[in-house]
């Protein structure tokens, strides 16, 4: 009998599908006197995707990765902060959502796209202003696709793709420097602990790191 191969995202995937009803069995109100005390911990989008997916069957329009919509949760549950994609958008919404944040004594962080080449600058300079006016205390992004052991076949492939990492970080540090916003750039089992080091080393930027 052969036992099937299982991905660790796959375990993942199964274990939080099993427990999202527990997390959030019944709605929370902000204006409870008695609602939860404030932890110092924040919530990424990311980790309320089933929440989303529920939330949506029942009300098809709602979505919780709205910004609004998802610093309301994070105030809800007693987050300390919010860690969201807000896109580009310098308007009026930008404006709003860092009232509400600041009001619900909150920090927010951004979720970025790192730029892919100069074409994209633009692109990338948008969404570190829209950080910027939001209030966000940082900018997040990653620059290597999918897990090294998972996405990549061989050490040329890894080689091909840690080159253009370089080149999209070297392309958006005097960005994040010019709107003095820190970008952290995440390392999702992309990059080993002393490459990872060794490129910011190389980047030397007060505004870049980990």
């Amino acid at each position: 009998m052969s036992i099937p191969q299982l991905s660790r995202r796959t375990v993942l995937q199964s274990v939080a599908a099993g427990t999202a009803g527990l997390m959030f069995p019944f709605p929370s109100k902000s204006e409870d006197p008695n609602a939860l005390q404030k932890s110092s911990l924040g919530l990424v989008q990311y980790c309320c995707q089933f929440r989303r997916k529920h939330l949506q069957k029942q009300t098809p329009d709602f979505d919780l990765y709205e910004p609004k919509n998802f610093v309301k949760h994070c105030q809800d549950v007693g987050a300390g902060g919010a860690q969201i994609r807000l896109g580009a958008q310098l308007d009026e919404g930008i404006k709003n959502l860092r009232e509400q944040v600041e009001k619900a004594g909150l920090y927010l962080e951004a979720i970025v796209t790192a730029p892919r080449d100069k074409k994209d600058l633009l692109r990338f300079d948008l969404e570190m202003a829209t950080a910027r006016y939001a209030g966000a205390i940082a900018a997040r992004t990653t620059i290597i696709p999918g897990r090294r052991y998972e996405f990549f076949s061989s050490l040329e492939m890894f080689k091909e793709y840690e080159t253009l990492a370089r080149k999209s970080l070297e392309l958006a540090t005097p960005v994040a420097e010019q709107h003095r916003i820190p970008l952290a750039v995440e390392n999702h089992k992309g990059h080993r602990d002393e490459e990872r080091v060794a490129l910011f080393k190389a980047i030397s930027s007060e505004y870049v790191g980990a």
